[in-house]
């Protein structure tokens, strides 16, 4: 669903009903007193604008139209990060498809490749998490890569930050840049992240990353069993360090590694329904699982060594 913008005076209005509703609009002009001194009229003009942007909805209750928010706060910021950037690239849309939108350098190509492989996930992880979205998914293309640091705010990152997923907004850098990992990969990690994080906003990092890298695909089994070998005597995985959310911080411990490998353990041996239904019982292993939290790691260890360590395994 596409928000129409919303004004700085109802903006005041939304963070009242946000933080209580629903209401009538007397009791939303008392409540503003201390900020605004608007009258009944002013207020009821506001609201009605509101009700017609489709942010509020109301229901007749007596004599009274009582109101509540048709969207949550959170939908209505990223509506408003996306209206800027729109502006920043003075709305130059590359490339539109079904779920998507392409916004930013205009390499046709490119955006063509990204989303013949953001669409053909889209279903999958749509599905298999259970979430939808109610409007297109902007997809951001940088010129350069500094460009992309400079624009999520990592002045001096290191070289393999090639994407982000701030704003709830795909940010990616040029495909050149992208020389040992498929771009349309990162992209569908990305998107995947910010699919987890509507789901459920205080989604542990770990889980996040670790289910964004399983969709993704874009970790090589090479890769995984190069860095379980150079740390097979100290496997471990204790949940808080793992849920820094700096991901340059996050990658420097091989949190992406150990996090999608919990995931692989999880869909392997017990089904993404039950990935699903992880995220949905709030982790609760006991629940989920049948076993408690240390001996469900415990478990994962043994999958590790079977299914890396003892075989060398690298799957092609």
């Amino acid at each position: 669903m596409e928000i129409n913008i919303i004004t700085d005076s109802e903006w005041r209005i939304m963070r009242v009903l946000w933080e209580e509703s629903p209401l009538s609009s007397s009791e939303i002009t008392l409540r503003l007193k201390e900020i605004k001194k608007w009258g009944p009229t002013t207020v009821k003009t506001f609201l009605s604008r509101l009700v017609n942007k489709d942010v509020l909805r109301f229901e007749m209750i007596g004599r009274k139209h009582m109101y509540y928010p048709a969207v949550t706060e959170k939908e209505c910021i990223e509506n408003e990060m996306q209206n800027i950037i729109r502006r920043v690239y003075g709305g130059l849309l590359v490339y539109e498809s079904e779920h998507f939108e392409f916004f930013g350098d205009n390499k046709l190509k490119y955006a063509l490749n990204l989303s013949k492989h953001l669409e053909k996930k889209y279903k999958q992880t749509t599905e298999e998490l259970d979430f939808k979205f109610k409007s297109k998914q902007p997809v951001y293309l940088y010129k350069t890569q500094s460009s992309l640091h400079s624009a999520l705010g990592l002045k001096n990152a290191p070289s393999w930050v090639r994407a982000g997923g701030s704003w709830g907004i795909i940010h990616l850098s040029p495909k050149e840049t992208f020389h040992d990992e498929d771009p349309a990969n990162v992209a569908v990690h990305v998107f995947t992240e910010i699919l987890l994080y509507n789901l459920d906003s205080h989604m542990p990092v770990w889980i996040a990353r670790g289910v964004s890298a399983y969709y993704g695909g874009w970790l090589s089994d090479e890769r995984i069993l190069k860095t379980l070998q150079s740390n097979e005597d100290i496997i471990d995985f204790q949940e808080y360090d793992f849920n820094n959310s700096d991901f340059i911080k996050y990658n420097d411990i091989n949190g992406f590694v150990y996090s999608l490998t919990v995931i692989q353990y999880i869909v392997q041996q017990f089904g993404v329904k039950t990935l699903k239904q992880f995220i949905s019982n709030n982790y609760d292993y006991l629940k989920v699982f049948e076993v408690c939290k240390e001996e469900f790691f415990n478990d994962w260890k043994t999958y590790l060594k079977e299914e890396y360590l003892n075989r060398g395994n690298i799957k092609k």
